[in-house]
Protein backbone atom coordinates (compact mmCIF):
# COMPACT_ATOMS: atom_id res chain seq x y z
CA UNK A 1 0.00 0.00 0.00
CA UNK A 2 2.75 2.54 0.70
CA UNK A 3 4.48 1.74 -2.72
CA UNK A 4 1.40 2.72 -4.09
CA UNK A 5 0.67 5.64 -2.75
CA UNK A 6 4.36 6.95 -3.09
CA UNK A 7 3.69 5.77 -6.67
CA UNK A 8 0.63 8.15 -6.97
CA UNK A 9 2.01 11.02 -4.60
CA UNK A 10 2.54 13.21 -7.49
CA UNK A 11 -1.17 13.27 -8.97
CA UNK A 12 -2.08 14.05 -5.16
CA UNK A 13 -2.88 17.67 -4.91
CA UNK A 14 -0.93 19.52 -1.84
CA UNK A 15 -3.51 21.96 -1.07
CA UNK A 16 -5.72 24.93 -2.28
CA UNK A 17 -4.79 26.26 -5.94
CA UNK A 18 -6.45 29.69 -4.27
CA UNK A 19 -5.92 32.41 -2.36
CA UNK A 20 -7.81 36.08 -1.03
CA UNK A 21 -5.62 38.77 -0.18
CA UNK A 22 -5.53 42.27 -1.27
CA UNK A 23 -2.58 42.96 -3.48
CA UNK A 24 -0.15 44.83 -2.10
CA UNK A 25 2.85 45.27 -4.60
CA UNK A 26 3.07 44.90 -8.20
CA UNK A 27 6.61 44.49 -10.95
CA UNK A 28 6.42 44.56 -14.29
CA UNK A 29 9.31 41.69 -16.40
CA UNK A 30 9.17 40.62 -20.71
CA UNK A 31 7.00 37.46 -18.73
CA UNK A 32 4.13 39.55 -17.57
CA UNK A 33 3.44 41.25 -14.36
CA UNK A 34 3.42 40.38 -10.67
CA UNK A 35 1.85 40.87 -7.84
CA UNK A 36 1.68 39.67 -4.05
CA UNK A 37 -0.52 39.51 -1.52
CA UNK A 38 -1.03 40.95 2.11
CA UNK A 39 -2.03 36.34 2.24
CA UNK A 40 1.34 35.24 0.96
CA UNK A 41 0.36 32.66 -1.72
CA UNK A 42 -1.36 29.78 -2.31
CA UNK A 43 -0.18 26.69 -0.91
CA UNK A 44 0.64 24.98 -4.82
CA UNK A 45 2.71 27.88 -4.85
CA UNK A 46 4.53 28.19 -1.23
CA UNK A 47 8.35 29.03 -1.36
CA UNK A 48 8.23 31.10 -4.71
CA UNK A 49 10.59 34.18 -5.05
CA UNK A 50 9.37 36.98 -2.41
CA UNK A 51 5.77 35.38 -3.15
CA UNK A 52 5.92 36.83 -6.38
CA UNK A 53 2.72 35.61 -8.74
CA UNK A 54 2.66 36.23 -12.57
CA UNK A 55 0.47 36.95 -14.65
CA UNK A 56 1.63 36.26 -18.21
CA UNK A 57 1.77 38.60 -20.68
CA UNK A 58 -0.38 36.92 -23.01
CA UNK A 59 -3.39 37.23 -20.67
CA UNK A 60 -3.98 40.97 -21.48
CA UNK A 61 -7.75 40.89 -20.34
CA UNK A 62 -6.42 39.57 -17.12
CA UNK A 63 -3.98 42.25 -16.59
CA UNK A 64 -6.41 44.69 -17.78
CA UNK A 65 -8.88 43.96 -15.22
CA UNK A 66 -6.66 43.48 -12.59
CA UNK A 67 -4.67 47.44 -13.10
CA UNK A 68 -8.31 48.66 -13.08
CA UNK A 69 -9.31 47.40 -10.00
CA UNK A 70 -6.13 48.09 -8.14
CA UNK A 71 -6.35 52.04 -10.03
CA UNK A 72 -10.12 52.00 -8.67
CA UNK A 73 -9.18 50.49 -5.18
CA UNK A 74 -10.10 47.49 -5.26
CA UNK A 75 -7.54 45.49 -3.59
CA UNK A 76 -9.20 42.64 -2.82
CA UNK A 77 -9.16 40.09 -5.14
CA UNK A 78 -9.34 36.01 -5.51
CA UNK A 79 -6.09 34.28 -7.18
CA UNK A 80 -6.27 30.88 -8.70
CA UNK A 81 -3.12 29.76 -9.90
CA UNK A 82 -1.12 26.87 -11.55
CA UNK A 83 0.91 24.29 -9.23
CA UNK A 84 4.44 25.93 -9.74
CA UNK A 85 6.10 22.65 -10.00
CA UNK A 86 5.52 22.27 -13.70
CA UNK A 87 6.47 25.67 -14.10
CA UNK A 88 10.15 25.98 -13.24
CA UNK A 89 9.82 27.18 -9.58
CA UNK A 90 6.94 30.08 -11.07
CA UNK A 91 3.72 30.70 -10.10
CA UNK A 92 1.46 31.61 -12.55
CA UNK A 93 -2.10 33.01 -12.26
CA UNK A 94 -5.03 31.71 -14.57
CA UNK A 95 -7.67 33.92 -13.15
CA UNK A 96 -8.28 36.41 -10.79
CA UNK A 97 -11.49 37.75 -9.30
CA UNK A 98 -12.13 41.09 -7.18
CA UNK A 99 -14.00 40.43 -3.90
CA UNK A 100 -17.45 41.90 -3.32
CA UNK A 101 -16.06 42.98 0.29
CA UNK A 102 -13.72 45.42 -0.86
Amino acid sequence: MALVLFVFSGLISAGPSYLTGEITNFTSSSAGIGIMLSTGVPDNCEGVSYNWMTIRKEDTAMITLTLSMYHAGIKKVTVYTEDKNNNNGRCFINQIDPSENS
